[in-house]
Parts: C-alpha cells; structure tokens; sequence
C-alpha cells in the first residue's frame, strides 16, 4: 500500500501556471530543490513552489507552510500538473476559488504616462547603481552582470541591445540574444536575466505597433533550451510575453510611485538570487532610459550608443 500523501493548500498560483494546469494534466520531474523552494519541470515549463513570504513569480504557487518533513518532494520525484493542483513526490498542492491567482503582466504605459518614463528610469539607475553607472549604459551592464571585464563578447552584444531597444530592430535583437542566452554561470545566467528585464520593459513602455511583439521574440533564439537551464528559459520566455517577477512588474508600473516604494521594491528585487535582481533593476533602467531618449536628448544618445 502506498504512503497516504500530504495536503497543503495554495496561497496563490499564477495565472500562467492556472492556463497550464486548464490545458490539460502534465507530467514531470522535481528538477531541484532548495532550502525553501521547489522546482518542478513540467515538459520544459518550470513551475516554482514557493514559500509564504516569496516574492511573486509568473510560474509560481505559494504554499502555506514549509516543504519539510518525510512528504516533502525530492529531486527526481515525478510531479503531475492538473486543473485543481500539483503534486510532487508525497506532496499534494490544492487550489480551489479561495486560492489567489495571481496576474503576472506587466502594465502598459499610455502615451502620456510614458512622458515620465526618463524620470522613472533616472531614478531606477540611481538606486540601483548606488549613483555611480559606468559612462556608457552597456559598460554598466556588463560590470552589474558580473560579466569579465574582458569579456568583449559581452559587451558588444549588451551595445547590440541596446541599439535594438532603441530602432526596435528585430536583426540586433536576434544578435543580442544569440550572445547573451546562457552567458554567465547560475542557475538564470546574467545574460538571460539582461534579455528578461529588456523584454518586460518593452511590453511595458515599449512603442506600439503590430511588430513590436515580432522583435522583442526575436531576443529569445530558436535553440534557447540547448543554451541555457530550464527555469531560466521558462523566465525568459514568459518575459517576452509580458509576465514578470513581482517587484520587476512594480517598477514599470505606470501609475506614480512614491520614492519610499520604489525603494522598497528595488530592495526586494536585488535580494532575488544571487545576482539576478540587481540585473533586472539595472537593466530595466537603462532600457527604460534609451527608450525615453527623444531629440532633447541627442547628445546623450551619442555618448551611450
């Protein structure tokens, strides 16, 4: 007779994890495990179980106690996806209408909300930089990305980004994320972090238009799977769909945020791994600030291309 398997109830479950889940029963493996936190893949979907207390993921559920004890999943144990729950191992996750969903898109801007963009992405730099960027914005990403600072590499495909997020141009958007999918050690490599937090600010505040979405794909290359781990290409690539971690959805909020709040979600996001967050923020300002460059800014568009 098998062991009975342990319940625990869902805090809330991310509208992306809820579609998965409504497609269809899916099966997998935990694929690892940490202190507080479970991954399970999912056919190549990551879904992250998290702890009371995480910050929100676009493939997370929040459990409402510790995943310890003899039920607690193992890496290797199969996992099945399906429309009340997921369950890993002798653990079972149940959601039901009290459960939360939780919707990970990011906001758009509307023309006049992106009128404060540049203030926004002055602000985001600053803090997230401690006030001391590099001259030019690719230079800044390299240093936060800990990419070496020898790697040349690095450097000219963070300039092609940037360049793309400036002429929305699908080509130097391809090149970029060729050289940057899996660059950088960790579990999200740099590079995929920097290609991340460019896509969530172009579904944010990026210019509208039909190929606007044809460009910012063109950032996640066909073989991403082969280049890098799973959960950093389930990021990616829900980030290329708009759907971003919680404090990376905060900071491109349109609506005013008062300094304490921006602040405080900045906090919140450079404690995200071990380099990850302080990624996100420094690259969601810069790509935030080539996007709210205009003609009363050519020279400083010059110094940074």
């Amino acid at each position: 007779m098998s062991a009975p398997r342990a319940e625990m109830p869902a805090r809330w479950v991310s509208e992306e994890v809820l579609a998965l889940a409504a497609a269809g029963p899916r099966t997998g493996r935990v694929s690892a495990r940490f202190e507080s936190t479970v991954h399970l893949d999912l056919g190549g979907f990551v879904v992250a179980v998290l702890p009371p207390g995480a910050e929100r993921m676009p493939n997370g559920v929040s459990v409402a106690g510790a995943l310890a004890g003899a039920g607690a999943p193992r890496v290797g144990d199969r996992a099945l996806l399906a429309r009340g729950g997921v369950s890993a191992g002798g653990l079972e996750i149940l959601w039901d209408e009290r459960s939360q969903h939780w919707d990970a898109r990011v906001v758009r801007w509307s023309a006049d909300q992106r009128r404060g963009l540049r203030e926004r992405a002055v602000a985001i730099l600053g803090m997230a930089l401690d006030g001391a960027p590099a001259r030019r914005l690719a230079e800044t990403l390299v240093r936060v990305g800990g990419f070496a600072a020898d790697d040349g590499g690095a450097l000219t495909a963070l300039e092609s980004l940037l360049a793309a997020v400036r002429f929305a141009d699908s080509r130097q958007a391809a090149s970029a994320g060729r050289e940057l999918a899996g660059r950088g050690p960790g579990l999200t490599p740099a590079g995929d972090d920097v290609l991340a937090a460019t896509a969530l600010t172009l579904a944010a505040a990026g210019p509208a238009g039909a190929g606007r979405g044809a460009w910012v794909a063109a950032l996640v290359p066909p073989d991403l799977r082969t280049l890098t781990t799973s959960i950093s290409a389930t990021l990616l690539e829900l980030a290329v769909r708009g759907r971003g971690i919680g404090p990376a959805r905060a900071l491109l909020d349109p609506c005013r945020l008062h300094e304490r709040r921006l602040r405080r979600e900045l906090a919140a996001l450079r404690r995200l791994g071990h380099t990850s967050g302080a990624i996100y923020a420094a690259t969601i300002g810069a790509a935030a600030l080539v996007l709210a460059r205009d003609e009363n800014h050519t020279n400083h568009d010059k110094e940074n291309r």
